[in-house]
């Protein structure tokens, strides 16, 4: 016997898994098989999120080395709290998952559960970026499923706000002047242009979070209160 006598690979296969083949291929999921490892997630995913102890409610980090299909199992996460339940149940009883179909349907019944995902990733390489980046893609998340409520601006979209409103009481163009301290570095000498080394601006960027009088302070003299 030979080895094309028992398996045979999909004319249309897709090698590296993504969030545009989840879009253009929607039932793909389906072909996913189940293997232990997965099994073992889904169940932590569904104890998580019925929260039935502290010690359950916790979050879960999948790590593998490159195409071991780690974002194809999170999109078939995705799809079995999001798709048809029907499908889903159908599913659960081909790969012998019987166990787990009223606990996903006690689940879904408290209400639709939007799994958001976001790749990319990169350049986080920090707590705050991390923090920053989720915010982001659950607010993209909203918009695309029609949501008009995204929740309160995100960090990131108050520091916009501010740069942008000339009435802002922080004063954006007084963060490039001299202060009697930090470091020039001329870029260009014809045109005098000048910029503070990163380090002085994200120290300047902190006044945002003083509070109204500080940030008066900084109006006035250019200068962060938390600097002087």
């Amino acid at each position: 016997m030979l080895y094309k006598e028992y398996i045979k690979v999909e004319e249309d296969f897709i090698p590296v898994f993504s969030f545009a083949s989840d879009k253009s291929h929607p039932e793909r999921w389906k072909s996913f098989y189940p293997h232990e490892s997965f099994k073992n997630i889904l169940t932590l995913t569904v104890e998580t999120l019925e929260k039935a102890s502290a010690a359950k409610d916790r979050p879960i980090w999948i790590n593998g080395s490159y195409g071991t299909g780690k974002t194809f199992a999170s999109f078939v996460i995705k799809h079995i709290f999001e798709d048809d339940f029907f499908e889903v149940e159908k599913y659960f009883r081909h790969h012998e998952m019987d166990s787990l179909i009223p606990r996903v349907a006690a689940l879904r019944d408290k209400g639709k559960i939007l799994v958001v995902h976001q790749s990319s990733s990169s350049g986080i390489n920090s707590q705050n970026k991390l923090f920053n980046a989720i915010i982001e893609a659950v607010k993209i998340s909203l918009r695309d499923n029609g949501y008009t409520y995204t929740g309160a601006a995100s960090i990131l979209e108050k520091v916009l706000a501010t740069i942008k409103d000339p009435d802002s009481t922080f004063n954006f163009k007084a963060a490039f002047k001299n202060i009697g301290h930090g470091s020039w570095t001329t870029l260009r000498r014809e045109k005098s242009l000048r910029i503070w080394k990163l380090s002085t601006l994200k120290k300047s960027l902190t006044c945002l979070k003083l509070s109204p009088t500080l940030r008066k302070a900084s109006l006035i003299t250019g200068r962060c209160p938390s600097m002087m």
